[in-house]
């Protein structure tokens, strides 16, 4: 797996850091900011877990994928009822397109070379 989600990940997690997140609350509100650290500090936690639990879940789809269109790859069977030019493999290709964040064309041609072509028609409808 490509470390794009991750990186997206650590720049949101960055971005709710309680440092930062109070600078820019007293940067807007002044000094005044006391009773607003009672509420911060759990928010910014839940907001960091929840992230962390979807970075978890991306990962776990990612992985599911690559089981299954490695299958597809493998497998004379598989590959002929669900590989290139079905939409199943057309689905799942943009799936794993956009967890990895890679065009949909070179995760459909790393799999089968090629299959890229066969789904040209489809992104636009």
């Amino acid at each position: 797996m490509s470390a794009a989600p991750v990186a997206a990940s650590r720049e949101v997690a960055a971005q709710i850091d309680p440092a930062i997140l109070r600078a820019k609350l007293k940067e807007f509100l002044g000094e005044n900011i006391t009773c607003l650290n009672a509420i911060n500090q759990p928010l910014v936690s839940d907001m960091q877990e929840c992230i962390r639990l979807q970075h978890a879940q991306l990962q776990q789809c990612a992985s599911a994928l690559l089981w299954v269109l490695g299958n597809i790859k493998r497998v004379d069977e598989v590959r002929y009822y669900l590989g290139a030019g079905t939409q199943t493999y057309h689905v799942l290709t943009a799936a794993l397109a956009e967890i990895e964040n890679l065009p949909v064309d070179q995760v459909r041609d790393s799999f089968l070379p090629g299959s890229s072509a066969m789904h040209a028609g489809k992104e636009k409808a």
